[in-house]
């Protein structure tokens, strides 16, 4: 029997819009449908956990981190103050290697300007598997987005030739 090998990853739950709601149904249908991956959703504790009842899934593979406070200012600003802020704790998971990887929809800035944090104690090459995974996402979620409709395409071009008249 091979041992498999569990990617560890720290997931700002509290980050991008329609969060937790939208970032707790991925960690649950990613846990879901791969054995390979374990899942810390890291935000606030009693919000994440009510999103999370809402679903079945493996338990020993989503785990939740409390991060209570809430990053809204300037990036850089936010990872020197809100050390307790979901970003700042779950990139801190990976400079302790206690995750492999960071996933953020959140604040693009705050987590390039906390990602140079890392990657100065880590190591850039860590980095790469929370790139990768993110990537993966953004390609996914564009597939799966349907082309808007003619209808659309067609409003859209008589507000935009409206607006530069």
């Amino acid at each position: 029997q091979t041992m498999q090998t569990i990617t560890k990853v720290a997931l700002d739950a509290m980050g991008g819009d329609n969060a937790p709601a939208e970032i707790v149904k991925g960690a649950v249908d990613a846990v879901s449908s791969r054995e390979d991956i374990k899942v810390f959703l890291v935000g606030q504790e009693d919000v994440v956990r009510e999103e999370l009842q809402k679903y079945p899934y493996p338990q020993e593979r989503i785990e939740v981190v409390d991060a209570p406070e809430v990053i809204e200012m300037a990036p850089v600003q936010a990872i020197r103050k809100k050390k307790q802020s979901s970003l700042v704790v779950g990139m801190n998971m990976v400079k302790q290697r206690e995750a492999d990887a960071f996933v953020s929809a959140g604040s693009s800035g705050a987590v390039l300007v906390g990602g140079q944090t890392i990657a100065a104690a880590t190591g850039i090459y860590s980095l790469l598997v929370g790139f990768f995974i993110s990537l993966a996402c953004i390609v996914i979620a564009s597939l799966c987005t349907k082309a808007p409709s003619e209808e659309i395409l067609v409003e859209f071009n008589k507000v935009s030739s409206e607006n530069f008249e």
